[in-house]
């Protein structure tokens, strides 16, 4: 539905998937304040000694990703890494995340 609407509505696509016509484009900065007015809103803290961050949804989809065995660049290609970029493998993906039906 909202890549429907988006064409109706824009000539062209915004550098960024979920970017409005006109709006800034993301910041790691508005990122983490989406992700931390989100999750107070239903009630959601990280545990002390932890926050959640704009990259958390880049770390938490990209292990995802890696459980269920998506391709390496096609997960690189998804979160904008360049191609066999090693940040990926250093600081994003966690090893210990196991598949679920959710990351499908």
């Amino acid at each position: 539905a909202y890549v429907r609407a988006l064409r109706v509505l824009t000539a062209a696509a915004p550098p960024f998937f979920f970017q409005l016509p006109g709006e800034a484009p993301p910041t790691t900065r508005s990122m983490s304040a989406w992700v931390s007015s989100t999750l107070a809103a239903v009630g959601i803290a990280a545990p002390s000694g932890f926050a959640y961050l704009g990259h958390s949804l880049r770390s938490g989809a990209s292990s995802a990703a890696e459980a269920i065995k998506v391709p390496r660049a096609r997960g690189d290609w998804l979160g904008g890494w360049a191609p066999g970029s090693a940040t990926r493998d250093k600081h994003y993906i966690d090893p210990t995340v196991e598949p679920t039906p959710a990351a499908y």
